[in-house]
């Protein structure tokens, strides 16, 4: 398997960050923090749930205390919680939606929360009711931010798209799988006499080392480390009084409550979310 080393998922997570910074740096809080005036059209007091920010501490702390249960474990269930971390980590949203971000102000284009599908000049696809296309899983996610990411001259969807296995992810989902003592993870699905003749024809991998299913997991963690250490290093800069620009109004951070607010100037207000404590 040709996974990415932890080296090369930083850079590619760093690099996205600087160069939307270096190239279009009023539109940068726009990428990174989720404004989305939508959720505030006719009661502008609404506060906004901090769900993002909840989720991306709840992955932390996952993460964490399953690293803490790995010390000294048989090689099996190493593998298990191996695949557990690497599952949780590579079907996180947040991630996804700001990188897809920082692309598309890379390359002039809106800023969506919502991970819609896009032409090559950013409009978002209609299927044939004229409904908008949402990319809703991992997979998808990946493909359309690879499209992209090439446009740009960026590696971070080649990247992801190496650290993927939707194998992986929809045998665990699906308690399709089996580990050995050893610590091989087999999808087990196309050997059960339950599978179609199509699932057994399958050209996934049927099987992964437990050297496979480590690399994995780390490099998952070293997406999750890098991805969190940037949007800090990035928003730190705007964490102050100030009113800051993004596509939706002006926001500033509140010192006191340590979060994004809408600022005086704007004539919102409400409470965004924030990223600063995870």
């Amino acid at each position: 398997m040709d996974i990415p080393s932890a080296a090369e998922i930083s850079d590619a997570v760093r690099t996205v960050f600087a160069r939307a910074n270096e190239q279009e740096p009023e539109r940068l809080l726009s990428a990174l923090v989720a404004v989305r005036r939508i959720l505030l059209q006719n009661t502008p007091y609404k506060e906004i749930p901090y769900v993002l920010d909840y989720e991306m501490v709840e992955l932390c702390k996952f993460v964490n205390q399953f690293r803490r249960a790995m010390n000294d474990l048989p090689l099996d269930e190493e593998t298990r919680l191996g695949v557990v971390i690497y599952c949780h980590i590579m079907e996180a949203d947040f991630p996804y939606a700001v990188c897809r971000n920082l692309v598309s102000v890379i390359l002039g284009q809106p800023c969506h929360w919502v991970f819609y599908a896009v032409n090559e000049d950013g409009q978002i696809k209609v299927n044939k009711k004229g409904e908008k296309i949402v990319c809703r899983y991992a997979g998808e996610k990946i493909k359309e931010m690879k499209r992209m990411a090439e446009t740009a001259g960026m590696a971070i969807g080649k990247v992801l798209e190496r650290l993927w296995s939707g194998a992986i992810r929809n045998a665990f989902s699906h308690s399709q799988y089996v580990i050995e003592d050893t610590g091989g993870f087999t999808l087990s699905k196309r050997l059960d006499v339950t599978a179609s003749n199509d699932q057994r024809a399958a050209t996934e991998p049927i099987y992964f080392t437990p050297e496979e299913i480590k690399y994995m997991s780390e490099g998952a963690q070293a997406l999750l480390r890098a991805f969190i250490d940037a949007h800090k290093a990035y928003t730190r800069p705007y964490r102050n009084a100030s009113p800051q620009k993004t596509d939706c109004g002006l926001i500033r951070w509140d010192m006191r409550h340590q979060q994004w607010v809408w600022s005086e100037a704007s004539p919102w207000r409400a409470v965004i979310y924030h990223l600063a404590h995870y």
